[in-house]
Order: structure tokens, then C-alpha cells, then sequence
């Protein structure tokens, strides 16, 4: 296992390696991330959490490697110093590298040569839905937990008549919510305003100071993404009558009482179990695709909402994965 060390040199090809780490013959896990990445609380916090309890359990070396955007050198170069490194060849342990950004998927095509160049050394992008890459890939869809959450808000709360998605993307989320509404006894009006990431400015602050329109016209939002959600949830803090928020991604509970339920991806779980069986050498298919039937996905429930939302929530269960399977083309 090679480790890169403080300094290196692109101009020269010059690698320096820590020879302090050579001789420990564990299988290994290096996990990947970007400049701020870490302590979002979230998403990559998440993803880390996995890594590192798979690394406890299975007693392998756990090295982190950042790819800073201040670097001297292009993330491009920055990834080929990693890999080609990763390759060199030391003893006969393995190494699992994951890749906690899609964002990388046009480096990785381009240096697919040396992703699979050495057989001992194994990849993982989390959150990618590119089946064309030559490493394996890992995505959680959440059609079938905002089918869920769409059917229990028409079903069994009264209070919500218009509801809004908020954000760009997340075309599960929208599809899997609108169809849960759309078959309901009752009916409930939806529309999206999209709010992109692209601007320049901080998303979180972007949605906070939007709520004060969103507030007037609806009784419902549906955040994208979890930026989204932390403007909501700060405003519903600071406003205790205003809209309901649903939760993404993460259990939303513990930021707002306006949280009725959260649509979630259990990063750490699925990462954990597959880590586990990679070092226990199973076979796994390359590219897997999580959703509410694998338990990694889910719509949870707010302590407070319990009595009001949980028999529909289970009533529709089988029901919105049958759907989410149909919108995955299974």
C-alpha cells in the first residue's frame, strides 16, 4: 500500500512515498473527498462513517486522501498522482478506494487505464449512475420513499392543500412525490420552483430567503437537496407556525418541529455492508441501484406525526416499491 506523502512534484513525476506504511500487509480502504466536503453532517459525513466502521470491523487500513481545489496541481493531476501510486505494487493485500463525488466521472473516464490497471486495487464512486465506468458504482433512488410521502400528505394531512419542490434534479424525488398525490382520494395541488446551484450564491441562505414567499402560497415544501432543506428548517426554527418541511436524505427530525418526515438514505449502512463484503472477497454486481425494498432507503416518521401518518405509511409501502420498480425500469 503506497501513500502519498506531504509534497510531490508533477513537473518531475517525482512520487514520495511514507515506507513507514509498506510493510503493513492489511487490506486496505482510502477514502476520497473534496475541499469542504467533510462536516456537512450529512451526505459525505455519512459516507465517512461507513468507511470507517467497516474499517473497525474488518480490520483494514484506513487511509483518507483530500483533493483540495487550492492544490498547485489540477484535480486531474491530483487523481493520476493517486492512482498511480495505488498501483504500484508492494505485497499481495488489496485496496478499496472510494470516491465519495460523481463529479470526477469525466476524470475517471478518461484514466480508466489506470483504474483497472492493477487487479489488487478496487473502486467505488458513491452516488454515481454511470453504468459505462469501469469501476463499481453506488446510488440510492428515493422514488419509492417520496411515493410514500406524497400519498400519506394527500391520505391523512388535511391541513395541506398546495405543496412545492424546491431545487434542481432529483427526479425521483419529484416523480415518486407527485404520483403518491396523484393517487390519493384527495387531491392536492404541487408545482416546482427550481432553484439552481449554479449561481454562485449559498443555496441554504438562497431557500431561506425564499421561504418568506413560499410561506404565503403553500403549506407544504419539498426540498431537493439538503441544502434546500437547511434554509427551510431554519426558517421553520425561527417561525413556529409556518409551512411543513420534509426531511431528505437524512432523518430531519432534530432541526425543525415542522418536520413531519424524512425521505433517507442510509449512506453508512449500505457502505458498510459493502465494504464487508468486499473484504470478505464476495462477488457483488458492479453497479447497484438502492431503493425502498433494501432498507437503505426509507420514509421515517417524526415522533410527533406517529399517530397520524404511520398506518398509511405502512399501507403504501408495497405498493410505492412496486411503482419505484417500474420507475427503474425492473
Amino acid at each position: 500500500m503506497a501513500v502519498l506523502a506531504s509534497s510531490c512534484t508533477k513537473d518531475g513525476d517525482t512520487v514520495w512515498v511514507d515506507d513507514s506504511v509498506v510493510n503493513d500487509d492489511r487490506d486496505a480502504v482510502v477514502f476520497v473527498y473534496s475541499s469542504e466536503q467533510l462536516g456537512d453532517l450529512t451526505y459525505n459525513d455519512e459516507i465517512y462513517r461507513g468507511v470507517a466502521a467497516a474499517a473497525r470491523a474488518n480490520d483494514l487500513w484506513l487511509q483518507l486522501e483530500l483533493l483540495s481545489d487550492t492544490s498547485h496541481l489540477s484535480l486531474r493531476d491530483q487523481i493520476e498522482i493517486l492512482l498511480w501510486t495505488q498501483n504500484m505494487d508492494y505485497d499481495d493485500s488489496r485496496t478499496l478506494i472510494v470516491w465519495c463525488n460523481d463529479n470526477y466521472e469525466p476524470i475517471y473516464k478518461s484514466l480508466d487505464n489506470l483504474l483497472t490497471e492493477n487487479p489488487r486495487v478496487t473502486h467505488l464512486v458513491v452516488e454515481s449512475n454511470d453504468t459505462t465506468l469501469a469501476v463499481n458504482t453506488m446510488s440510492f433512488c428515493l422514488y419509492g420513499a417520496a411515493y410514500q410521502a406524497g400519498s400519506s400528505v394527500a391520505e391523512a394531512m388535511t391541513d395541506v392543500a398546495n405543496v412545492v419542490l424546491v431545487g434542481d434534479d432529483s427526479p425521483d424525488v419529484v416523480q415518486g412525490f407527485r404520483q403518491g398525490l396523484s393517487d390519493a382520494s384527495r387531491k392536492v395541488i404541487s408545482s416546482t420552483i427550481a432553484l439552481s446551484r449554479n449561481g454562485g450564491y449559498n443555496l441554504a441562505d438562497s431557500t431561506y430567503r425564499l421561504a418568506y414567499t413560499l410561506d404565503e402560497s403553500c403549506q407544504m415544501v419539498v426540498p431537493l437537496c439538503a441544502e434546500v432543506a437547511q434554509g427551510l428548517t431554519r426558517y421553520n426554527r425561527e417561525y413556529a407556525g409556518s409551512f411543513y418541511t420534509v426531511g431528505i436524505n437524512a432523518d430531519m427530525r432534530p432541526y425543525s418541529a415542522r418536520v413531519p418526515m424524512s425521505m433517507t438514505k442510509n449512506f453508512a449502512s449500505a457502505i458498510q455492508d459493502w465494504i464487508g463484503r468486499w473484504a470478505r472477497g464476495e462477488e457483488q454486481e458492479p453497479h447497484q441501484v438502492y431503493g425502498l425494498e433494501s432498507g437503505y432507503c426509507s420514509l421515517v416518521i417524526s415522533a410527533d406525526y406517529q399517530s397520524l401518518l404511520f398506518s398509511v405509511t405502512e399501507q403504501t409501502k408495497d405498493l410505492a416499491i412496486q411503482k419505484e420498480k417500474q420507475y427503474l425500469g425492473r
